[in-house]
């Protein structure tokens, strides 16, 4: 009979440790979302107004990583544009990738494995809105998910 509260002891206080870990894991990658989140969204927001683009302060951006998987730093912006066609798109991603890789040197933000550190990871426009995902490449989640991204560009 010891040997079985002795057995069930064990589980629990195993079970607990877990729980503990699990949790201050979970912390610790809030708190890395909110920095990163933090810095892309001061890059963004210089970008932006250097391309002439936002005349008042930007919206807040949306995690994307919870769809995509845990530790992925992609956020989503949206801003109302007129007359923006998807032809203009292309253009329009290379000028703000070039904003944005100013802003991180500026900042002395560096990306994973002296990856750049910022890119356009995906953009549209619908209803007059523009979608832009933007990744911070800060670990090698975010890197995969921007090559993934890539390859279905591709194969579509």
């Amino acid at each position: 009979m010891e040997f079985l509260y002795l057995i069930i002891g064990v589980v629990i206080i195993g079970t607990l440790a877990l729980i503990f870990q699990r949790y201050r894991r979970k912390k610790a990658l809030k708190l890395i979302q909110l920095d990163s989140q933090n810095l892309t969204d001061v890059a963004m927001e210089e970008s932006l107004t250097n391309l002439k683009l936002l005349n008042e302060s930007l919206a807040d951006s949306v995690l994307i990583s919870d769809v995509w998987g845990k530790g992925v730093m992609a956020f989503e912006y949206q801003l109302e544009v007129k007359n923006l066609t998807k032809a203009d798109l292309n253009g329009l991603k290379n000028r703000l990738e070039q904003q944005l890789a100013v802003q991180a040197k500026a900042q002395g933000i560096k990306g994973y494995q002296q990856n750049r550190a910022f890119v356009v990871s995906d953009i549209w426009v619908k209803d007059d809105i523009l979608h832009i995902d933007v990744s911070y490449l800060v670990n090698k989640a975010t890197v995969e998910y921007v090559n993934d991204m890539n390859t279905l560009e591709q194969n579509n």
